[in-house]
């Protein structure tokens, strides 16, 4: 007579807990925003040309192997930089802009924040990472799609306003909405391209001031 041998428990393998991975998303998203804001006091201190991946990895305390895992080179990295820049604008934007009273309150309050920034402390490293952004979207056509979908998101939020107020009454209803966001568009980083060319000698107040009255004058004609 033979006595079976008892079989051995079954190993029971456990699957990561939904909270241990949300722990582990969270540090890592963690770390690299640690990442991004240690890359950008590096690009201003040194430009984006000198700045090297050591230097990003000694400020942010982490190894530069351990910066690769997150961003495949420092093109990426300005790139990434930017785009958060540009994200906090939009928010920004978005929040001015749903707080105004009509259409065209909100395109002048967008054009107010814009023109606001220009008063902080480190406009001119803001408007750099900016312009290095789009030298980066040039030269290396993989961030291409990244940079202009920045871009387009807040023209294409500036036509919609333009279209608004035209549907409201404000806006002469002839004019052709992505126009005319493109045009304000464009004064604004014509501004900032020149704040920087002259060393911030521009009266951005008054710059700002004739763009009202030039915008308040497209109006429908009185019948």
């Amino acid at each position: 007579m033979t006595t079976d041998t008892p079989l051995a428990p079954a190993v029971k393998i456990t699957e990561p807990s939904s909270a241990t991975s949300r722990l582990r998303e969270q540090f890592l998203e963690a770390r690299r925003q640690e990442i991004l804001e240690a890359a950008r006091s590096v690009f201003v201190a040194k430009g984006c040309d000198a700045a090297s991946m050591q230097d990003i990895a000694k400020a942010a305390g982490v190894s530069a192997g351990n910066i690769y895992r997150y961003f495949p080179n420092k093109d990426a990295l300005i790139v990434a930089v930017c785009d958060r820049c540009e994200a906090d604008h939009r928010e920004s934007f978005d929040q001015v802009a749903g707080e105004a009273s009509s259409p065209l309150q909100a395109l002048i309050a967008m054009g107010d924040h814009a023109f606001e920034t220009f008063t902080h402390d480190h406009i001119r490293d803001e408007i750099m990472l900016t312009l290095e952004s789009a030298l980066v979207a040039a030269r290396h056509e993989q961030f291409g799609p990244m940079v202009r979908e920045q871009t387009a998101l807040v023209r294409d939020r500036l036509t919609d306003l333009v279209s608004a107020a035209q549907a409201n009454g404000e806006l002469d209803p002839a004019i052709e909405p992505r126009v005319l966001a493109t045009l304000l568009l464009s004064v604004v980083s014509g501004t900032q391209l020149t704040y920087l060319q002259v060393g911030g000698d521009v009266k951005t107040d008054a710059v700002w001031e004739l763009l009202q009255r030039m915008v308040y004058a497209l109006a429908p004609a009185a019948e």
